[in-house]
């Protein structure tokens, strides 16, 4: 009887064990799975606890080989030294009838469900394998599954909005014509963004959401012009502030197990908004002040990235932006001590040229 009981179990154990693949990877890893192809480069496969759930997939010469669930053995050309515990026995004599690889590799997968119901049992800590396979369910980031990335980085002011200096300052009335020139005089700043990456079906290919924030002030020519050329004082400077939101394609190419480089595209929409600017001079009896107020306007948008993920968890990359093109409207405030008080002040109108953002962005990522 109890050798009937034994035959049973070990029969079931068999039948289990055989209903599933068995990838083997060079790191001595084993994953449970459902294979469902096998390219010149890739192995792509279920894992077995989740037979119709996503299709990951390992790099071929990262894989040592394969025990399918009908008792097949296929290597991939690896020396022996790097295949699991007793496979490597499987392929000792090349010229061994089907049969015989058959026999061993059932032998192999019932010694190893053996192995793991006396572990269960015992309830010790879960084994290597169980650890592996838990690690395939978080793979790269970089790999394709979906993932976000939030990034840090510098924002460097190209064309009109960089140029001005302060000779623009030596021939203009009022410190709102320094804008009419249609230049930004803005000095380096700073961004921060988020974005969030989802594979398309081409491999490498991913979708990109992200949301950015650019902060951009005066640059020293600029403020040099306000307080020496025209003598004023309490200047509260313009800060330019975008707020971009795009979506594009991203390509990551691989080129080591640790290294991607990629290229990016991505249209959108940005939000922009100056703030106020005011100076004075004098006093209350016999001086002058201004302020001008702009209002926020809205864009097209477009980005150029290319850049490094690094081990599926930090990125780098460099960004050309173009932020768009705008005539933002504006009121203008004069306050004097005399007779001209409020001549001069400006309600609702804009300025006379689209002031056009551009700038390049230095950043560093997180993956998570």
């Amino acid at each position: 009887m109890k050798k009937v009981f034994l035959f049973t179990v070990f029969a079931f154990i068999s039948t289990v064990c055989f209903s599933q693949d068995l990838i083997s990877l060079k790191r001595g890893a084993r994953v449970k799975a459902i294979v469902t192809e096998v390219t010149p480069t890739l192995v792509r496969y279920r894992l077995f606890s989740e037979p119709k759930g996503r299709v990951y997939f390992a790099y071929k010469d990262d894989v040592a080989g394969i025990l399918y669930q009908d008792g097949r053995i296929e290597t991939f050309n690896q020396p022996d030294s790097q295949l699991p515990e007793n496979k490597s026995s499987l392929n000792e004599n090349s010229n061994a009838s089907q049969n015989e690889v058959q026999n061993q590799a059932q032998n192999q997968v019932q010694k190893q469900a053996q192995k793991q119901a006396q572990k269960q049992a015992q309830k010790q800590q879960p084994s290597s394998f169980v650890k592996d396979e838990e690690n395939l369910e978080k793979p790269n980031k970089t790999a394709a599954h979906s993932f976000s990335q939030f990034h840090i980085g510098l924002a460097l002011p190209l064309g009109r909005f960089a140029e001005g200096s302060s000779k623009d300052f030596e021939n203009y009335e009022y410190a709102n014509d320094f804008m009419f020139k249609n230049k930004g005089f803005a000095g380096m700043g700073f961004t921060v963004g988020y974005k969030y990456y989802s594979p398309l079906p081409v491999e490498n290919l991913s979708w990109v959401f992200g949301i950015e924030a650019f902060y951009n002030g005066l640059n020293s020519e600029a403020k040099n012009g306000l307080l020496d050329v025209h003598g004023w004082e309490n200047v509260t400077y313009v800060k330019y502030f975008n707020f971009p939101v795009t979506l594009g394609l991203n390509y990551a190419f691989p080129f080591s197990q640790s290294i991607k480089f990629y290229g990016e595209a991505a249209v959108g929409g940005n939000f922009s908004m100056p703030t106020k600017m005011s100076a004075s001079y004098g006093d209350e009896n016999y001086g002058e002040s201004e302020t001008i107020t702009f209002t926020p306007a809205f864009g097209f948008a477009y980005g150029l990235e290319a850049g490094i993920f690094f081990n599926g968890k930090y990125s780098i990359g460099l960004r050309y932006n173009n932020l768009g093109s705008y005539k933002y409207k504006y009121s203008a405030d004069y306050d004097a001590g005399y007779e001209y008080d409020d001549a001069n002040d400006v309600k609702d109108n804009k300025l006379r040229k689209a002031f056009s953002i551009t700038n390049t962005s230095v950043c560093l990522g997180i993956l998570f």
